[in-house]
């Protein structure tokens, strides 16, 4: 980096002020890349099977009854997705349609 990130003192090592940033920026990109691979393997599952949730449990009964019939390759997400979940869901690819009760909006869902 050629900035000076740690302070020598005898037994120990201190972050200088550039090496705090240093490290708040590093955690970041850390946590950006452990969200990257969870969504890019995340598309790779929805594209092999649609993945379908829903803030209630009526239409996760009907789909689980249908799980072999040969409409479409879709697999069912048994857990109840909160409302207010249902947009970051749809947009991490972790489902790819959700049954909900109010309509959704952003430049990326269809409701």
């Amino acid at each position: 980096m050629g900035v000076k990130l740690f302070d020598r003192h005898p037994n120990r090592l201190e972050l200088t002020a550039a090496g705090e940033l240093a490290a708040k920026e590093a955690a970041a990109v850390l946590r950006r890349q452990e969200l990257m691979v969870n969504r890019v393997q995340n598309f790779v599952a929805q594209n092999q099977a649609l993945t379908i949730g829903a803030v209630v449990p009526g239409p996760l009964i009907i789909l689980k009854r249908l799980a072999g019939a040969p409409l479409f390759n879709h697999q069912v997400d048994e857990r109840l997705v909160e409302p207010e979940r249902v947009p970051e869901e749809l947009t991490d690819d972790r489902l790819g349609m959700v049954f909900t009760t109010t309509d959704l909006t952003g430049p990326d869902l269809i409701s």
